[in-house]
């Protein structure tokens, strides 16, 4: 069938219409177009029918939108509508001459580049999988050597990601300080960032509101959010993708130590044993 509009004509074409056809070749090689060098296309209707007033519609479009790329200055009216009132005696020509564009193309110059630096071509943009891993590679070879474990810290170069359970000492006690680090884009500026979470409990275990206003209000003093899930509630810091050791050691530290606080006051010394 006819397409109702004319792009739609124009791809249809062009899925014969191809370069190294033999009708291209054969208009390379004599110059100039003629009826037995051109793709022939050919839009079959029945006469004394509607379809007489949409093909007439239809190649009056394709002839707007021929001479859109010369003037685009000429508003066309949105007319998608086939009247059976009307009276089509012919169709439509294609418009096949050249057509003068009415903007003075000859004379453009472009912009001058006189006194101008060369373009530096910039050959690597951004960080790409390698550099990922690489940060991932070091940040978990420093928790390694920074802390102790009851669960070793085991990487995920695929979610650019490292989870641990760290031996953290609270007034003497030995206590288990759940840890998961992310590399993730930020989602107010796009920059990437060291994601620190550390579980604080299960969701259900601290639901009261007015208890979790508390305890972020208590967090917002170290820069820290409180986040909740379905199942479980976090503290959670997030520093630059490339900060430096000293302060991701403390900011891990800090996440740790106040994830347990909270836990031991609000769970009644509970220690995530069975998480």
């Amino acid at each position: 069938g006819i397409a109702w509009n004319p792009s739609d004509m124009e791809q249809r074409t062009g899925r014969i219409d191809r370069i190294n056809s033999q009708c291209y070749f054969e208009l390379k090689d004599e110059g100039s177009i003629n009826f037995n060098n051109a793709l022939q296309v050919f839009y079959p209707y029945l006469a004394d029918t509607l379809e007489v007033n949409q093909v007439a519609k239809v190649f009056n479009k394709m002839d707007d939108f021929i001479q859109t790329f010369y003037d685009i200055s000429v508003k066309r009216e949105k007319d998608s509508i086939v009247s059976t009132d009307k009276i089509v005696e012919e169709i439509p020509l294609q418009i096949k001459t050249e057509l003068v564009s009415k903007f003075d193309f000859e004379n453009f110059r472009g912009y001058s580049k006189e006194g101008q630096a060369p373009l530096e071509i910039v050959s690597n943009f951004g960080l790409n999988k390698e550099d990922l891993n690489e940060r991932l590679n070091h940040v978990f070879d420093l928790i390694k050597a920074s802390f102790n474990f009851f669960i070793p810290p085991k990487l995920s170069l695929t979610t650019f990601s490292l989870s641990a359970v760290i031996k953290l000492f609270l007034e003497e006690e030995e206590r288990r300080a759940p840890l998961n680090l992310s590399i993730i884009t930020h989602y107010e500026d796009g920059d990437l960032v060291i994601q620190i979470d550390s579980i604080i409990c299960r969701s259900m275990e601290i639901k009261e509101n007015s208890k979790r206003k508390i305890i972020q209000e208590n967090l917002n003093e170290f820069n820290l959010k409180l986040i909740s899930d379905s199942n479980f509630l976090y503290v959670r810091k997030n520093e630059f993708f490339l900060v430096d050791d000293e302060q991701l050691t403390k900011s891990i530290e800090l996440v740790l130590k106040r994830a347990d606080l909270i836990e031991a006051e609000y769970t009644q010394g509970g220690d995530l044993s069975d998480i």
